[in-house]
């Protein structure tokens, strides 16, 4: 007597129907949904610059800088930058995550929207009045800074300060 039991074998015929059947159905899905995600991201960008620009933006504060709690960029951004950039700055703290939440305030649905994947922290995002926000990515420029090349972190600085200069006083 054997103890075996038998294996399931899934027939050839069953995947070689059943594949182009499901790449099929999962192209003709991707085709109908993918418009109705990028009118919702689109309108989605709409209100979420329409509530920035009557809130934050009104009363001129148009940097938003992302950062954590790393010793190879907290001091330099709390010392250097912050000072420098107040009162236009939103500061957003990528260590308190946490604590964020589903129904996170406006400077955390911007970073969300603006952040993308990859080299999020830290990061700029700049508000110019009625045009598109620009975003500096500063993980690189702080990673060639550790290592004594100060160029890209000097440009996105210059970048950020420019900017700063032209809010004035009271805001853009």
């Amino acid at each position: 007597m054997h103890d075996k039991v038998p294996k399931r074998r899934v027939s050839k015929w069953f995947l070689i129907v059943l594949s182009p059947v499901l790449i099929i159905a999962g192209l003709v899905f991707l085709v109908l949904l993918l418009p109705f995600y990028l009118m919702f991201r689109a309108a989605y960008w709409v209100v979420l610059r329409a509530w920035f620009e009557l809130t934050l933006g009104f009363s001129g504060r148009r940097i938003l800088l992302v950062y954590s709690s790393s010793p190879n960029w907290q001091e330099h951004i709390e010392s250097y930058w912050l000072p420098r950039l107040e009162p236009h700055v939103i500061v957003v703290n990528w260590s308190e995550r946490s604590t964020w939440g589903h129904w996170a305030p406006l400077p955390v649905r911007l970073f969300r929207f603006y952040a993308g994947e990859h080299d999020f922290n830290p990061m700029v995002v700049l508000f110019p009045r009625a045009r598109r926000a620009r975003v500096l990515r500063l993980l690189r420029a702080f990673r060639d800074f550790k290592h004594g090349k100060p160029t890209r972190l000097d440009e996105a600085e210059r970048q950020v300060f420019e900017f700063r200069e032209t809010l004035g006083s009271r805001g853009a």
